[in-house]
C-alpha cells in the first residue's frame, strides 16, 4: 500500500499540472476544485486603524481567508454601430467607413451570442425553444425559428474549421463511430402526453431511426474515400451493409 504522504504528494502534483486548485471553505466543508482561468475578486474587510477599546493604533498580524463561489449572470448587450458620414468641403466627396463583417450576413447575431446558442444547443443540450424562453427573460424575443436559422448560418461560417477537423480525423489509421440514437423533440407528437413528444434520432442522418433505416449506408458514403479500418459500436444498421460495399475490401471493423 502506498503511504498517505506519497498519495497526497502525487495528487498535489497532478492538481498543479492540471491548473486546478481547491476553494477554501469555512467550517471544514467539502473543497471544490477550481480552474485558475476563473476570474478572482478580492474583498478585504479591514477593521480600521484604531482599536475599538482603547483607541490605539492597529498593526497587521495576519488574515483569515475563505472563498465564495459566485456567478455573473448572462446578459444581452445591444451594440449600436454608427457609421458616420462626412463630406469633403473642397470636392464634396462622401467618406464613410465600410460596415464591419458579421458572422452571418444581414443577421443581428453577434459572435458571442452565436457561440452561446451553439454551445447551449449542441453541448449543453438546451433545446432552442427553451433558449427562446431564456432570451425572453433577458428582454429579447428571439423566435426559435430565428435560432434555427442562426444555427444553420453558423455552420456555413464554421465550414472551414469543420473541414480542417474532418481532415484531421480522416488522417487517423483507426476511426470509431457511434450510431447510438439520441432523443429529440418531435413537434408532431405534442398531443401524446408528457414525455411522449420525443423520438429517437440517428446521429449520422439527423432523422428519426424509423425514417433512416440505412444509417449504415450513410456511414459508408461518408467514408467512401477512406481506405483504412473504421470501428463502430455494434448496431443493427451497420449489419445491413451488403458485402460488396464494405470499405477497401476489409469490411467494417467490430
Amino acid at each position: 500500500m502506498p503511504k498517505p504522504a506519497l498519495v497526497k504528494a502525487v495528487l498535489l502534483f497532478a492538481i498543479n499540472r492540471s491548473g486546478l486548485h481547491f476553494a477554501r471553505l469555512e467550517n471544514g466543508a467539502h473543497r471544490i476544485p477550481l480552474s485558475d482561468a476563473i476570474p478572482r475578486e478580492r474583498r478585504e474587510l479591514d477593521p480600521g486603524d484604531s482599536c475599538p477599546d482603547c483607541g490605539g493604533d492597529l498593526r497587521v498580524v495576519g488574515e483569515d481567508v475563505s472563498e465564495l463561489i459566485d456567478m455573473i449572470a448572462a446578459q444581452l448587450k445591444v451594440i449600436e454601430i454608427a457609421r458616420v458620414k462626412k463630406s469633403c468641403r473642397r470636392c464634396e466627396r462622401m467618406v464613410q467607413e465600410p460596415a464591419p463583417s458579421r458572422p452571418i450576413p444581414r443577421s443581428m447575431a453577434g459572435p458571442n451570442l452565436l457561440a452561446y446558442v451553439l454551445t447551449s444547443k449542441f453541448d449543453d443540450h438546451v433545446p432552442l425553444y427553451r433558449q427562446n424562453e431564456i432570451f425572453a427573460r433577458m428582454g429579447a424575443e428571439i423566435a426559435d425559428t430565428t435560432l434555427v436559422d442562426w444555427c444553420g448560418g453558423a455552420m456555413k461560417t464554421l465550414a472551414p474549421l469543420i473541414e480542417k477537423i474532418e481532415a484531421e480525423i480522416m488522417s487517423s489509421d483507426l476511426l470509431h463511430a457511434d450510431d447510438t440514437p439520441i432523443r429529440v423533440l418531435d413537434r408532431s407528437r405534442r398531443d401524446k402526453g408528457l414525455g411522449k413528444g420525443v423520438k429517437a434520432s440517428c446521429l449520422f442522418t439527423g432523422r428519426s431511426t424509423e425514417a433512416a433505416p440505412s444509417a449504415g449506408a450513410h456511414f459508408h458514403v461518408a467514408l467512401v474515400a477512406w481506405e483504412k479500418i473504421p470501428r463502430r459500436d455494434l448496431k443493427i444498421n451497420f449489419q445491413r451493409l451488403p458485402e460488396d460495399i464494405q470499405l477497401g475490401g476489409r469490411g467494417i471493423g467490430k
